[in-house]
């Protein structure tokens, strides 16, 4: 079993990226912390069938790779003092 944890957060030592390491703390994972990599989503055009415009970005590096694991864990931040 190959175990991926995701870390969306833009902090790597953050509270998510803690939840993530001691969630997972006894398990064999890789982790990945989005804000290594280069994702230009703004020029996405997957959906229109015409390909990637913009190749700069690890996106397709990254698919190669996430499609290796067999378990996803996705971290994402909540920021709930932000709003009021």
């Amino acid at each position: 079993m190959t175990v991926l944890f995701i870390n969306g957060s833009p902090r790597k030592t953050g509270n998510t990226a803690a939840l993530g390491e001691r969630l997972l703390h006894q398990v064999p994972h890789t982790t990945w912390h989005l804000t290594d990599y280069a994702l230009h989503f703004e020029h996405d055009q997957r959906e229109t069938g015409r390909p990637q415009q913009d190749l700069t970005d690890d996106y397709e590096q990254l698919m190669t790779q996430f499609a290796t694991f067999d378990d996803i864990v996705l971290g994402t931040p909540v920021y709930w003092y932000g709003t009021g």
